[in-house]
């Protein structure tokens, strides 16, 4: 063996005695190929990637079976599973019906309220939202009036609805002022502007642009927005802001721009990426690239000032593995609960999802090298990949994602969905 190598796996041991680690998620499977759908139909390996999972443990998925459409279904914790939206059919939409591939974004709450993004042919897109176990009923669509004028054009993200029922959105709009708007499920609305494109932050800047948007319990909001002092002056550089929107109000609060200090000495933000967190302790959890001293990546947990969660290079809970990449956060809870997917470099693990518990404690809940759930896999499979997103109940109790197995019996390439339990 190297001495590098070496020198690497005793770093690796002594971080871990240092920064102790916990491995208390325990994952089963939900649904996976092969298996049956409510309906019957043999699901394939056509489940995608996006899930959401409540307090509770009911879970939102989206698969395709056998010679069908996408489907949208509802897997309650210990209950019976139940599709909720099926493509190529209609829609709530008024003679509008949905695509063959036409969901995402899918949420639930602890009153089992669902909201989700779908496609429809030949008329835009839309926000739809079903309260409990009702009907599904429209939110907004392409061409529907915005309560802030103009029409909607488009909805490039969809926030969880949340506990308190509601449920906000983005969307752009021609001839009116694009930004994120909210809906009361349990009331069948109105939509009501939350935050808007032309809104001025506490710190005094101007809101130009909103890229991407988090909800949270009581409609806080996280925010990555372009900003300005004055959005109409063209000589004026545009800075990206992470954002928090707390409501009531909304009192909105710059919590880092580019060209700030960061927690890290030395350093300022120089970009922000992944979609900011937030929870309903109006914490806010980013990632961002900083410069100066040195130049890495790492997640940042504000809590009206900001600290560092994990770095780039950190050892994770794996022996033998430092963060390489991370590629998607969430936060949970208030105390803060931050969840980092990331890749990892090291003769260890190279794929995990942790979740830190600032100041010092971090828990694995998944690894690559981690056997997957048998059943419905058998002993000696292993995870191929993770997945590309996961799902977080907002106490942090359940985790879901969709990874892609080698199972040991043919057929051995396999795509399921897995929830880990804390």
């Amino acid at each position: 063996m190297k001495p590098t190598t070496i020198l690497f796996l005793v770093l690796a041991a002594i971080a871990a005695t240092s920064d102790p680690a916990t491995a208390q998620y325990i994952c089963a499977s939900t649904a996976s190929f092969g298996e049956l759908d409510p309906d019957g139909s043999l699901f394939t390996n056509r489940f995608r990637r996006q899930t959401a999972v409540n307090t509770a443990g009911d879970m939102l998925l989206i698969a395709r079976p056998a010679g069908e459409r996408d489907h949208l279904y509802v897997y309650p914790d210990g209950g019976v599973p139940s599709v909720v939206a099926e493509g190529s059919t209609a829609s709530p939409v008024p003679g509008a019906t949905f695509t063959s591939r036409p969901f995402d974004f899918p949420s639930i709450n602890a009153s089992d309220d669902i909201a989700f993004w779908g496609r429809l042919k030949s008329q835009g897109e839309g926000v739809f939202a079903r309260m409990g176990g009702g009907a599904l009923s429209t939110v907004a669509v392409t061409t529907g009036v915005s309560p802030a004028g103009g029409t909607f054009d488009d909805f490039p993200r969809v926030g969880e609805v949340n506990d308190d029922r509601v449920v906000a959105f983005l969307a752009n709009v021609t001839g009116g002022p694009s930004g994120v708007f909210s809906y009361d499920v349990a009331a069948a609305g109105p939509v009501i502007p939350a935050v808007l494109e032309g809104d001025v932050t506490t710190g005094g800047r101007e809101i130009c642009e909103i890229l991407e948007a988090d909800q949270a319990n009581g409609l806080n909001l996280a925010l990555l927005a372009v900003t300005k002092v004055s959005c109409a002056n063209a000589a004026e550089p545009p800075v990206d802001s992470v954002i928090l929107a707390a409501f009531p109000g909304p009192l909105i609060i710059e919590v880092a721009n580019v060209g700030d200090a960061s927690p890290i000495a030395g350093t300022t933000y120089a970009s922000f990426d992944l979609v900011p967190q937030v929870n309903a302790a109006s914490q806010v959890a980013f990632a961002a690239a900083v410069t100066g001293a040195v130049n890495v990546d790492a997640v940042f947990l504000w809590d009206g000032v900001a600290s560092t969660v994990v770095t780039k290079g950190d050892f994770s809970p794996e022996a033998g593995s430092s963060y390489l990449r991370f590629s998607q956060i969430g936060l949970a809870g208030g105390p803060p609960m931050v969840f980092v997917k990331a890749r990892m470099k090291g003769p260890g693990a190279k794929e995990i999802i942790v979740r830190f518990d600032p100041p010092a404690t971090t828990e694995k809940v998944i690894s690559k090298d981690d056997a997957p759930p048998d059943p419905p896999y058998a002993a000696g499979s292993f995870y191929k990949k993770l997945g590309k997103l996961f799902s977080v109940a907002p106490d942090a109790s359940h985790v879901g994602l969709v990874p892609k197995v080698k199972d040991a019996v043919a057929p051995r390439n396999k795509v399921g969905v897995v929830r880990c339990d804390d």
